[in-house]
């Protein structure tokens, strides 16, 4: 059992693993723009578990508090970075692929607080 969590929480936070189908390489407008649909989705469900799970802490114990901001704030946090990372490849990308290399990016949307 613990090399599966050992490999979950790897999985999860790994900065350079790319989503099943992914393909960085890809010339593709339309593929740039699913994987910023993706990536966006993705992103924004991990700053909503952020923000009920600190909901959820503020009625429970200062240990369980600490445990949950410890283990699981900080991966999920840690999610929407890797996520965010790939965001922006994708605007990249998608900005290259229509002749704007240099397009301003949208700032990284800052993380959830108490």
């Amino acid at each position: 059992m613990p090399d599966q969590e050992e490999e979950a929480v790897q999985m999860a936070t790994d900065q350079t693993r790319l989503l099943p189908g992914e393909e960085p390489g890809s010339q593709l407008s339309a593929d740039a723009a699913h994987w910023i649909d993706v990536y966006s989705q993705l992103r924004e469900t991990k700053h909503q578990l952020i923000a009920n799970l600190k909901d959820m802490m503020e009625r429970q114990s200062q240990e369980a508090q600490d445990e949950l901001e410890r283990a699981d704030v900080r991966v999920l946090e840690l999610q929407v970075a890797r996520f965010e990372k790939r965001l922006a490849f994708w605007q990249a990308k998608l900005a290259a692929l229509n002749g704007n290399p240099h397009a301003e990016q949208p700032a990284p949307r800052p993380a959830v607080s108490e």
